[in-house]
Parts: C-alpha cells; structure tokens; sequence
C-alpha cells in the first residue's frame, strides 16, 4: 500500500511496498551469537537460532550456517509519497530476508524462516521472525511438540491460539495480533483499539512469541516471534521521515511554481 496525499497526518503509518531482489552473495566471517540489543529475557527466546535485534550480516550467516545451499530471498521495499502532483518514492531498504532451512525433495518437507527488518530511519534490525513448516515426515504428537516448546522457553503465557510467550516481564501485550492466529504486518501492530497507548509509551509494550500447531500428530506449524515496542518506534519514526520529505517535496513544487498571467 501507498498513501498518495499532500497533506500527512503526524500518525499516519507507511507501509512498504516491496520487490524481490537478486540472491545474495555476500561472505560473512563472523556470527554472533545473541541479539544486538535487548535484555537478557529477550534474548532468551530465539526462533531457530534467529533471534530479534540482528542485523543482516548474521541473519545470512544463520540461514547458511542452517543450510549451507541455500537461496535467499530478499526484498527491497520502499515508502510512496507525493507532491501533490506527481508521485515519488524513497529510496529502497532492505525490507527482509526468507528462506528454507530445510527442504527435502522426496516428501516435500519444508521449513522455511523469513526475518523481517525495521524500516529507515531506524532501519536494519530484525523486529519479526516467522517460521513456517509444512509436510511434517515422521511427526510427533501434539502433546510431545507442546513440551518440547516448554521445554525450550518455558511455561506459555497463553494457550488460547497455540502457546505465547510475553516477554520481558511486567509489560503490557499491546497488540491484538498477539492473541490471534498466526498472521499479519508490522504496519497492523501500530493499529488497533490501543493504539494511542502505543504510539505514546512503546516501552510498555511486550514483545511476543507465538506457536500453533495443526494436526495430532503435528503436520504443520507456523510460529512469528515480534518486538512490538521497536517495530513500532520504527514505524513512527518512518512515518515522521516520509512526512517530512512529503513536505519537503511539496514546497519545492510550489517554489517552482508561477502565477498566472493575467
């Protein structure tokens, strides 16, 4: 989506249009193994080795540290705007990074991670984690798949669509895509009932993590793993950049302008 008007309200949120680049090349020589930022509880959840707040030399490490054959998918994006005349855009950003961890050919096995980074101009961080699974060979019950999950991050917060966990301790759950299947945008996370709430104190915000499991025994599993407070501060802080090139725009148009002969 793109919003095409002269005027920005101070809480509009851009949302990125996206576009698929070539697989990249690059050779990194190092991974670290936590998250750039974040406290020691935050850094204690992790979706397959990705963990929130890595940037993308680690997260293409992690994919071929996981799977040394793989074919990244990654996605530019950028943020439309207008001078009320003609439409522009930002320059692209690195919107995210997917990619199967694992893919076996024979039973059409795949478990695939796509990593998602926070826009400019707090750009580069990976504020969302989904990973999806599919075609299950040989799967566990859903009883063995729940304790493994506990067994690995503890006693779930939630219960209600597959298990959550909240972290860190003592904030709110903000967004409602929380308690719901596993879906959605960043942009949606900034919406919602409580959104005054949000865009006022982020901080207060829990960053989450969710699981669901379908079949007994497991055949699918979708999991997404989001730090509301940053992938909000992101998006509040692009919607005060792209209004501010609107306007910058805009008043170029007009300086260009002439009057008319009269």
């Amino acid at each position: 989506m793109s919003v095409m008007c002269e005027g920005v309200q101070p809480m509009w949120v851009p949302q990125p249009l996206y576009r698929r680049v070539a697989a990249v090349v690059l050779v990194v020589l190092s991974l670290s193994a936590g998250s750039a930022r974040g406290g020691q509880e935050g850094e204690a959840f992790d979706i397959l080795g990705f963990r929130l707040g890595m940037d993308r030399e680690q997260v293409e490490a992690l994919f071929r540290q996981l799977n040394p054959d793989v074919k990244l998918d990654v996605r530019n994006a950028y943020f439309h705007y207008s001078d009320g005349l003609q439409n522009l855009q930002t320059e692209e950003f690195l919107g995210s990074i997917s990619g199967p961890v694992r893919h076996d050919l024979s039973n059409q096995e795949i478990l695939s991670v796509t990593v998602e980074f926070s826009p400019p101009p707090l750009g580069g961080r990976v504020v969302q984690i989904t990973r999806s699974d599919n075609n299950i060979a040989n799967p566990v019950t859903l009883a063995e798949f729940q304790q493994a999950l506990i067994g690995k991050y503890g006693q779930p917060a939630s219960q209600i669509y597959g298990l959550q966990w909240h972290f860190p301790a003592g904030r709110k759950l903000c967004s409602t895509a929380a308690s719901g299947p596993v879906a959605g945008s960043l942009s949606s996370l900034v919406q919602g009932r409580d959104r005054e709430l949000k865009y006022a104190s982020p901080e207060q915000c829990a960053s989450y993590l969710s699981f669901r499991m379908i079949g007994n025994p497991v055949k699918a599993v979708g999991a997404r793993m989001v730090d509301v407070e940053q992938a909000i501060r992101a998006q509040l802080a692009a919607s005060d950049w792209v209004a501010g090139l609107q306007e910058k725009a805009v008043a170029e148009r007009i300086a260009r302008g002439k009057g008319p002969q009269l």
